[in-house]
């Protein structure tokens, strides 16, 4: 009986995000003849980012914003992955892990996506929330808003309900979108009120929109009753209160972080060159 001959060449994603998601699907439908595609994931689920703010929301299920990519992989006749990559061998071409065998590459796209910048942040207790990883971020958040309760019903302050203060930090897209789709998920997890703020280092709300855009964004902020602190970034995070730049403190239960991105660590492991934001520094061609 004849074996079935490997590929000759190995095409390998690192990180499956929306590109590489993409170039899966693309895969399934028109394989490269002679060529094995290997998935390379730190989870078995891939979130589209822009599904969030309705899962959030409580307008669509989580499921709906999650890519398996056990079955997605399996369909496109693919290999998964799921570990964290320790570095690349450039010479050998070989992805290296920590605890089992390297994955061979002949072609590799990277894809591992950015995290919410916190640089120079202090943190105390475990009121901040980032949105990354997304795959968790609503469990993260509902965690939270029991533990913050259960914690206030023991030490009986405010009877045990009162307010729930969230702070959302960053003012671009990303934080309107959870500024917006917050008091539906909160409701859906408890009956405590919802006092929300909008802090960012930006002069301006959605500072890089037109004005038309902003300007309906402030009138929406207005209408729910929305605190806003413009030109100030946060300094320390506590377990019920905030320190901004300015010494001034404000009282937060919960912070949730979404902020501009910066690199992920990863990449600082990867002996590939960087760019000045710590990113993968790309250009029309390039050999390494």
């Amino acid at each position: 009986m004849n074996a079935e001959r490997l590929p000759s060449k190995h095409v390998v994603l690192l990180g499956v995000g929306h590109t590489n998601a993409h170039v899966v699907k693309m895969w399934r439908d028109n394989p490269i003849p002679d060529a094995g595609l290997t998935c390379i994931s730190d989870n078995s689920i891939a979130t589209y980012s822009g599904m969030l703010p309705a899962a959030l929301a409580q307008q669509i299920p989580p499921s709906e914003m999650e890519i398996d990519l056990v079955r997605l992989c399996s369909a496109a006749g693919s290999r998964l992955v799921v570990d964290d990559v320790s570095r690349l061998d450039l010479k050998r071409r070989e992805v290296i892990f920590r605890d089992r065998p390297p994955v061979p590459f002949d072609v590799l796209s990277i894809g591992v996506g950015s995290v919410p910048s916190m640089h120079g942040l202090k943190r105390n207790g475990e009121s901040l929330i980032t949105i990354k990883p997304m795959q968790t971020f609503l469990h993260r958040l509902r965690s939270t808003i029991n533990r913050v309760l259960s914690d206030r019903a023991s030490s009986a302050v405010d009877g045990g309900s009162g307010r729930l203060r969230i702070v959302v930090v960053g003012s671009g897209v990303a934080g309107i979108e959870i500024l917006f789709c917050l008091p539906p998920f909160v409701a859906s997890v408890c009956k405590a009120d919802l006092e929300l703020q909008l802090i960012t280092r930006s002069e301006q709300i959605m500072e890089s929109a037109c004005n038309s855009t902003r300007q309906r964004v402030a009138t929406e902020i207005a209408r729910r009753h929305i605190s806003v602190v413009t030109g100030q970034s946060i300094q320390e995070v506590a377990p019920s209160s905030i320190t901004l730049a300015n010494g001034d403190v404000h009282a937060a239960d919960i912070v949730i972080w979404a902020t501009g991105a910066t690199a992920p660590e990863i990449l600082s492991k990867l002996s590939l060159p960087l760019d000045d934001r710590g990113f993968i520094a790309t250009s029309a061609r390039a050999n390494f």
